[in-house]
């Protein structure tokens, strides 16, 4: 047993039963999100994006979302962001790798997958929070599945939290918000771009836009722990 866990044994935050940061009565209660469009929630296949809101990202296939943004999910992603629990990243991915592994679409990719992740930007990087949430989730994903994690997008404008605002206002908030770092070679690869937190999944599609302009052959999946709802 490590010294730290004599010293500061783990604690769950849904019981406070102490021995694991979710215990296995509180993983039996998690609810996972359902199969449905990840833009709209209309009846989807696979977390695949639905035909009607298909037309506006050819890129992007479909956004996993493992479980709704409540009780002890909602705990342990607070306890990543604003207390820097950075510990607590390997339970979310624990949880959430069975969700991407067992999804059909998933299982058919027979190109080369790349993860990546949604940049803070220099405010919230340096001065808020001091490490980048998303990106800890990608470093553990990636080597939890031995898939090579690469710094894809910059995001040059400091922006509002998309929670706060409706659908109009989430849109202007991200315009000119994200742009591609240079020498990328992503041509004809499968793209998981992972995130924390959604709503309706804009963050994810305005940089996936920025995938399709240059990449006509790369496809685009979001990863992301739990949505709003």
């Amino acid at each position: 047993m490590n010294i730290l866990d004599i010293i500061f044994p783990k604690t769950c935050l849904g019981c406070r039963q102490v021995g694991q940061h979710i215990c296995q009565t509180c993983k039996k209660n998690i609810n996972v999100h359902f199969d449905i469009c990840p833009i709209c929630k209309s009846k989807s296949n696979s977390f695949k994006i639905c035909q009607k809101c298909k037309y506006e990202n050819e890129a992007l296939q479909g956004i996993i979302i493992g479980f709704n943004y409540t009780g002890i999910i909602k705990k342990i992603i607070k306890s990543l962001k604003y207390k820097g629990a950075r510990i607590l990243s390997k339970d979310l991915i624990n949880q959430i790798k069975y969700i991407f592994l067992s999804n059909q679409a998933i299982q058919e990719i027979d190109k080369e997958i790349i993860i990546t992740y949604i940049p803070q930007d220099w405010y919230n990087k340096y001065f808020v929070r001091g490490f980048n949430q998303s990106y800890l989730l990608a470093k553990t994903f990636g080597q939890e599945l031995n898939i090579p994690v690469l710094d894809v997008f910059q995001k040059i404008k400091i922006t509002q939290k998309q929670a706060r605002l409706n659908r109009e206002k989430r849109i202007k908030n991200l315009n000119g918000a994200f742009k591609l770092k240079e020498n990328l070679d992503l041509e004809g690869k499968v793209l998981i771009i992972i995130d924390d937190v959604t709503t309706t999944g804009s963050t994810i599609r305005q940089v996936s836009t920025l995938i399709e302009k240059k990449f006509n052959k790369t496809k685009v999946w979001g990863l992301v722990i739990a949505r709003h709802i």
